[in-house]
């Protein structure tokens, strides 16, 4: 029944989850399966021969305990760290998979080169072009040979549209609302908030999930690692935030306070705050209700914005509508 470590993990996050043993104690495999599923405390009988007492068929020799307990060591090491971290030798190895862009004809300076112009092969050179960097309208700085790699410096990319930067961002939202076991129906509009552009929404933006607005009003606030929101208050809004999941750091009229999951804290009208988080963050806000153009910014450039100029607002994620947008306002 080693599923019922899965059963008290989720039910009981953050808490010790310890698993107790009668197995065969020459049976090896149930401990590296409750190491793999997350069980943190261990525990099985111990005995010792003699002459006039045999074990029973659960306890362990010390002979059969240091097994047991190599065993164990052998299952953490192979389930490594929660956090992804790529040796050198695995770097290397994944290098040598790589594949490089290579001219399939000689091509002119100048050139806007097309997928029929190249093609993708291993091994990949140093400083060449990746084949995941390809872009149709890649030009030439130089002319290239039949067969020859394009190389970075000798080629300019083109950017990707400015709408790509939120339709990439999209996934992370989605993974953070997941890990914080946050359920969406499928009509809620979303505000992506980038009062500095779309260049800088990784620095300087938040995603606004509208969920309800009348005379209440309650939005799901997502904030991705190293997002800032610059520093406002509302002419009408009262407003309430409570963390869901990560840390929140919220500074309300110069008074800076660390938010943690559960943590509640109110932003009366008229009263300075901005918030941020180094570790991504997902919020709600519950409020009065939300009036546009309530926001006024510390940093008048922002004011001097239209709405639609420092947010992009789609009906669910935008799957259809954020290049059409981005259309529209080039």
């Amino acid at each position: 029944n080693l599923n019922q470590i899965d059963v008290l993990r989720e039910r009981y996050r953050g808490i010790n989850i310890g698993w107790s043993t009668h197995e065969n104690p020459d049976e090896l495999t149930a401990i590296q399966i409750a190491v793999a599923k997350g069980a943190t405390i261990f525990e099985r009988h111990i005995g010792k021969k003699t002459d006039e007492i045999d074990l029973n068929l659960y306890s362990s020799t010390p002979e059969q305990v240091d097994n047991w307990i190599q065993s164990y060591k052998h299952a953490k090491m192979l389930c490594g760290s929660s956090e992804r971290v790529l040796n050198q030798e695995e770097v290397d190895s994944i290098d040598t998979l790589r594949r490089g862009i290579f001219a399939k004809k000689d091509l002119k300076k100048g050139d806007a080169v097309s997928r029929e112009d190249v093609f993708f092969a291993m091994p990949y050179e140093e400083n060449q072009v990746e084949s995941g960097h390809w872009k149709e309208g890649i030009v030439l700085n130089c002319d290239v040979k039949k067969n020859v790699p394009l190389l970075y410096g000798k080629v300019d990319i083109p950017h990707n549209p400015e709408y790509v930067i939120l339709a990439q961002a999209v996934h992370r939202v989605k993974a953070l609302l997941n890990e914080a076991r946050i359920s969406l129906n499928s009509e809620f509009a979303v505000e992506y908030s980038h009062h500095y552009g779309l260049s800088k929404f990784e620095e300087f933006g938040a995603i606004l999930i509208n969920c309800i607005n009348r005379e209440y009003c309650k939005k799901i606030i997502v904030q991705l690692p190293g997002q800032k929101h610059p520093s406002h208050f509302h002419k009408l809004k009262e407003e309430t935030f409570q963390v869901l999941h990560g840390e929140l750091i919220i500074n309300v009229d110069g008074r800076v306070r660390k938010l943690n999951p559960g943590d509640v804290h109110l932003v009366m009208p008229g009263v300075w705050h901005s918030f941020s988080t180094s570790t991504g963050c997902v919020f709600e806000e519950v409020s009065t209700t939300h009036y546009n153009n309530d926001s006024v910014y510390k940093d008048h450039s922002i004011n001097a914005l239209e709405r639609e100029e420092r947010k992009t607002i789609v009906d669910h994620w935008g799957r259809f509508q954020l290049s059409a947008k981005q259309n529209v306002s080039t």
